[in-house]
């Protein structure tokens, strides 16, 4: 390789290395001080990195534009539909820029995913070991400084100080921790990306097995009900895959029944059974999902009723277009599909969903079922739709496109591509 191309290369390693960490822990900063918070404060600082990369790369793909074409819509959308602010600006523009460096080449989506696996697999660590401290030593181990929490994070100091307390501060008959995450449904989602690339990945070996092992246990300590529920269908797929090709799509149950994969599912049913009826926070998080009780509601119903209701009450153009952009007070209780309905509208709902959903045309593997997975999933939290969430899982999902274009026709990725291409220099 020339010199010079290989100090090019160096140089964008160097330069992407910000953007990278930024976009890996801005889920978890976004709820800490800084300027607006600390998820902003690092994605504007990475942010001139990431400007300086697309202008590197002189020209920008087509195939950019018709990838993102969907997402974009909904931005502009999100702005015209209800006025905008400075902020609202920003974030647009936040997620067009690193959004299309991601996609054209000038940053690697695997570097995301390879930090974002590292941090699910310390959290997992991290919560084990939480629950030692506790049951074994009998103290809490707090991993969240709560005296750099934003004022509107609040409700979750007693939780994370403790470990014993929900949201509405009051006590809960479980012990819940949640590593560094502000709370275990954050840290549950988090995990839901590596925890599925890692499953899903063919020919990655025992060092693979073993971190989606290990990220497993974590989402079950969180006692997540959203995660737990999360995890069972991905093991499912993992089983009943129809070959282990990268780019298959294809389910088949009678691999799923083979001897060898059905004994392995009978003894992790038997690990789940024992758990439920002799571990006292595990039975209580699989309630939590599916039933009711005196010290804690539904989850799923908690998480989808406040906002239905709302959306019942909409009619004519407020179906349409949406109600309102600031709302308060329900906004806890809003998921992704409920609040953009809320918010924008079938419109709005629906340009939302055009990325994910032209993720399931193009895309194969473990890419497909992760836009299953979080389609699935912005109907019971609401962080697929408008936080650093829905960019951290779009980079996923990216990696996608950039794998198609490889087996497809190498000539075309876009870091070779100069047909087609837009000039940004």
């Amino acid at each position: 390789m020339d010199s010079s191309l290989q100090n090019k290369n160096k140089a964008r390693n160097w330069l992407s290395v910000l953007p990278v960490f930024a976009l890996a822990t801005a889920p978890i900063l976004q709820n800490y001080k800084g300027y607006i918070n600390a998820g902003v404060t690092v994605i504007l600082l990475a942010l001139p990195f990431v400007v300086l990369l697309l202008l590197l790369r002189r020209s920008v793909s087509m195939k950019c534009f018709s990838v993102l074409g969907g997402l974009y819509l909904y931005l502009i959308f999100k702005i015209l539909d209800h006025g905008t602010s400075v902020t609202e600006l920003g974030l647009a523009a936040v997620y067009f820029l690193f959004a299309l460096a991601f996609l054209d080449g000038a940053m690697d989506p695997k570097k995301l995913i390879r930090a974002a696996t590292a941090i699910a697999c310390t959290a997992s660590v991290c919560i084990i070991i939480q629950y030692i401290c506790y049951y074994i030593f009998h103290f809490h181990l707090k991993l969240v400084p709560t005296s750099l929490l934003l004022d509107s994070a609040e409700q979750w100091v007693k939780l994370a100080q403790t470990g014993r307390y929900s949201i509405t501060g009051k006590a809960i008959a479980f012990y819940r921790p949640s590593a560094f995450f502000l709370e275990p449904s954050h840290m549950a989602i988090y995990l839901c990306g590596p925890l599925l690339y890692q499953i899903l990945s063919p020919g990655r070996g025992l060092r693979s097995k073993w971190a989606a092992i290990l990220m497993t246990v974590g989402m079950v300590f969180s006692t997540s009900g959203m995660g737990i529920v999360a995890a069972v269908p991905m093991w499912i797929l993992y089983f009943a895959r129809k070959s282990d090709t990268a780019g298959d799509n294809r389910l088949s149950f009678s691999r799923l029944f083979q001897p060898r994969n059905l004994l392995v599912i009978m003894a992790a049913v038997l690990v789940l059974l024992a758990m439920y009826f002799k571990v006292d926070f595990f039975r209580r998080s699989v309630n939590r999902v599916f039933s009711s009780g005196s010290d804690y509601r539904n989850a799923v119903a908690g998480r989808v009723q406040s906002g239905a209701a709302f959306i019942r009450s909409m009619k004519g153009s407020q179906l349409l277009i949406g109600i309102s952009d600031h709302y308060s007070e329900v906004e806890f209780h809003m998921t992704g599909f409920n609040a953009t309905m809320y918010k924008f509208g079938i419109v709005g709902t629906l340009l939302s969903y055009a990325f994910y959903i032209g993720c399931l045309r193009h895309l194969k593997g473990k890419y497909f079922w992760l836009a299953v997975l979080l389609i699935g999933l912005s109907f019971f939290t609401p962080h697929t739709h408008g936080t650093f969430y829905m960019l951290f899982f779009i980079v996923f999902l990216i990696d996608g496109y950039h794998e198609k274009w490889k087996n497809a026709a190498p000539q075309v990725q876009p870091e070779r591509a100069e047909t087609g291409a837009v000039s940004v220099a």
